[in-house]
């Protein structure tokens, strides 16, 4: 009976042993099977992740001038707007230099159609200016980053992280910056105490106020 289980514990640990030994001798990383059989894992061509979209306000570069807190100013350099890191580049003598947005005053920039962007800060933040009078409309971009949602089971979804950039309106009224409610109803509500006839106003041009076009015009309305 002793015997029996000695020659157990052997054929156990001879097993165990061997099992171990093989372990230790696999590569971690190795791949079997065509068409990498005997590379290691990094030679094998995995998709990689990327990211969609864009972290800048606009792709190109644009020529602008910069006013500096507190009065210094700078003109006429190639500016681009890095939403991610809110800072504002600048490209000069084939170097990059870079502005934290908070010491920025007022931005302005020129597109190649000779349109005018300007931007200013209030509170702090950088807003394009589109209506700038007694009620003025202020446009801010900005954005979030959505992770990827690739379920692999039954392939669907992105495999990607993806840039969403939001736009918001907001007025400006005796320096009080409010969000503004793109509802029609609730915006001609909101703004029936500076002028009567908004409500009318929206009504007859079939006002879209979610097109900035159409809300700029309201704007205009608002100040004349």
């Amino acid at each position: 009976m002793k015997l029996k289980i000695v020659g157990y514990h052997f054929i156990v640990f001879f097993f165990s042993v061997t099992f171990s030994s093989a372990q230790v001798q696999r590569q971690a990383g190795l791949v079997r099977g065509t068409p990498y059989n005997g590379n290691s894992l990094e030679q094998i061509p995995f998709t990689e992740r990327k990211t969609e979209g864009s972290f800048l306000l606009f792709e190109d570069w644009m020529q602008g001038d910069l006013q500096i807190k507190p009065d210094r100013i700078i003109e006429n350099v190639p500016i681009r707007y890095d939403l991610r890191n809110d800072q504002v580049e600048i490209k000069f003598k084939n170097d990059i230099k870079v502005l934290n947005a908070t010491s920025i005053n007022q931005m302005i920039l020129y597109a190649a159609t000779s349109e005018m962007k300007k931007f200013k800060s209030i509170k702090n933040q950088l807003f394009e200016i589109l209506v700038e009078d007694k009620i003025s409309l202020l446009k801010q971009t900005t954005i979030t980053l959505k992770r990827p949602d690739y379920v692999p089971g039954i392939d669907v979804g992105s495999r990607n992280d993806e840039v969403v950039k939001k736009i918001n309106y907001f007025s400006l009224i005796d320096g009080q910056l409010q969000p503004i409610n793109l509802n029609k109803k609730k915006f001609a509500a909101e703004m029936k105490q500076y002028e009567e006839g908004i409500g009318e106003f929206l009504k007859s041009n079939r006002t879209k106020l979610r097109d900035e076009y159409d809300l700029i015009k309201v704007f205009l309305y608002l100040n004349k």
